[in-house]
């Protein structure tokens, strides 16, 4: 899965990466893709 974000400038970006968010984020996705079924061939 991706996901993309438009930020207005790289100060917001630069915020929102000091929270934590990313780090959250790639856990939830990794939680995700273990109950995801398997993809067929």
């Amino acid at each position: 899965m991706t996901m993309r974000m438009t930020l207005p400038d790289a100060a917001t970006r630069a915020t929102m990466l000091a929270t934590g968010m990313e780090d959250g984020m790639e856990a939830s996705y990794a939680r995700l893709d273990a109950l995801s079924l398997p993809a067929r061939p």
